[in-house]
Order: structure tokens, then sequence, then C-alpha cells
């Protein structure tokens, strides 16, 4: 009996250990992303593909992905070194303030 009891004890310590490595090693950087200046931490999403700052949207991007952009007055400064395609709602109503440092390494 106390075999059995070992054998399962030691087969979910060894499913456990599987399981939390697959999960460390299966978080992903977004491909798309979505900024609102009107978002907050109530907002489903928050801080992995929803954010209310460019630059974190930025940030959080996989290389080549998208970040969304919807209208609003953003005053920040981006710093943009990977590619990616950053998308406004609408050229009169989405507005950056400052300026955009783009960089290729």
């Amino acid at each position: 009996m106390s075999n059995k009891v070992l054998s399962s004890g030691f087969f979910l310590i060894l499913l456990l250990l599987i399981f939390n490595g697959c999960v460390e090693n299966d978080v992903r950087e977004p491909r798309i992303i979505y900024v609102d200046d009107d978002y907050s931490s109530s907002t489903p999403g928050w801080q992995y593909d929803r954010f209310d700052s460019i630059q974190d949207g930025i940030n959080a991007v996989a290389e080549n992905g998208t970040v969304n952009v919807y209208n609003g007055t953003y005053n920040e400064v981006l710093s943009i070194n990977k590619s990616i395609h950053l998308t406004g709602a609408d050229r009169d109503t989405t507005i950056i303030n400052n300026q955009i440092v783009a960089k290729k390494s």
C-alpha cells in the first residue's frame, strides 16, 4: 500500500514540475496590442495586450506585430527599436504629442 502512495505522490510531483515548466516557457509576446488612453487596470488583458500608453504597447508587442492606437491624445516620447506596425484609429483624433525615436539595431 505504501509503495502505491509513494508512486502516486512521485507521479503527481513529476506532473506538476512538467506542467510548471511548460507554462513558464510558453509565455509569448502578443502579436496584436491595443492602446487606449481610457484603459485601466480593470480592463481585461491589462498589461498583456491592453495598455494606456503607446510606449508600453510597443515594448510588449512581438517583432513585426501591430500596435493599434485608439482615439486620444498621448503625451509621450516613443522609442521604437524593432519592426512593428503602428496604426492610429484616425489621423485627426489620434494625437501623439512629442516625438518618435526609431532605432533598428
